[in-house]
């Protein structure tokens, strides 16, 4: 009896040391309401530095505390954050919301008093996300679109105007465009495929003669990345190798001398160096790039008016045209 005695007492004590300890602790409520500002816009939130909810509009997330003192953070371009004391049987509200940043959206975190956090909870607007895990994004890979214009080294005169200057090809400018897909290796490197058209016109158009140099390139590039304040901003510095294919020229002078010049040229491999500067907001990434692209290409064929020819000595550029150049670039990322 004695010993069963012994096993009811302490069960009773330990029993009421859980409830004490139960009763000694307080609330944290981080919530963010409405805002049309960045509305599609979240980040993570840390408590002491361990990511714990995303901010997201219309949710809030409660968590029970032991009293003390507690830093609640989040970052993106900027770091904000606030700190808290919870006491025992108290509640506490954190606001979270966002600002305009010059690159993308920045927290913004501040403690709101007890009667405006209660009053926002109690309208029932707000989705309790408590019971989700918690797991942040860890990109593997992107599929997205880039546009931009390069500037080339070597420019052709091909037409002489009326005030003594000419107009020029530029074989390694204009403008390109293109669609690529990207996966992560070893965390810190991106290999990144892409598939581009790039072409070229006369500068300064004519309204009597056309000039058009294009090409295809499809290029496998691998980027070094440096995360810059958080993984929000990114530096990717590398370089890539590319097959230039489909590399034809079209001058259309038949309005001035009644010629029409096609050439072809041979398939040629160009590379190229420099790197990207990224954003990237939850899963969709806005990345500025700056490259050097080192490529020349050999004539295949020429015909004027249809039949096989040569291009004259004044014209003996556009036999080997040089390519080199450099490019600047915006893309737009689906981030999976």
């Amino acid at each position: 009896m004695k010993k069963l005695f012994s096993i009811l007492l302490l069960a009773i004590i330990c029993f009421q040391s859980n409830g004490d300890e139960s009763d000694s602790y307080g609330t944290l409520i981080i919530f963010r309401d409405f805002q049309l500002q960045a509305y599609k816009f979240y980040y993570p939130v840390e408590l002491n530095g361990e990511k714990i909810t995303y901010a997201r509009t219309g949710t809030y997330f409660v968590k029970n505390l032991q009293p003390g003192t507690y830093r609640v953070s989040a970052k993106t371009e900027a770091e904000a954050f606030a700190n808290v004391t919870i006491l025992p049987n108290d509640t506490v509200y954190v606001r979270c919301g966002v600002n305009m940043g010059f690159w993308v959206a920045r927290p913004d975190i501040i403690q709101v008093d007890k009667s405006m956090g209660s009053f926002i909870l109690s309208t029932g607007k707000l989705t309790n996300i408590t019971d989700e895990v918690f797991s942040e994004l860890k990109p593997k890979g992107s599929v997205g679109i880039s546009f931009g214009g390069t500037g080339g080294f070597e420019s052709v005169n091909l037409f002489e105007m009326e005030d003594g200057k000419y107009s020029r090809l530029n074989p390694g400018g204009g403008f390109n465009i293109g669609i690529n897909f990207s996966h992560m290796l070893l965390k810190k490197f991106e290999v990144f495929y892409e598939l581009r058209y790039q072409g070229a016109s006369l500068t300064p158009m004519l309204t009597n003669a056309t000039a058009h140099f294009g090409r295809g390139i499809a290029s496998a590039s691998i980027y070094y990345i440096i995360p810059l304040k958080s993984n929000y901003l990114q530096l990717k510095l590398g370089g890539s190798a590319g097959y230039h294919f489909g590399t034809n020229l079209e001058i259309d002078s038949k309005k001035v001398d009644g010629n029409l010049f096609t050439a072809k040229y041979d398939p040629t491999i160009g590379y190229r160096i420099g790197g990207t500067f990224g954003t990237y907001i939850n899963r969709f990434g806005f990345t500025f790039g700056l490259h050097y692209n080192m490529v020349s290409y050999t004539l295949n064929e020429l015909r004027v008016n249809g039949v096989l020819s040569e291009f004259s000595d004044e014209n003996n550029l556009l036999n080997r045209p040089n390519g080199k150049g450099i490019e600047f670039s915006a893309g737009y990322h689906f981030i999976f």
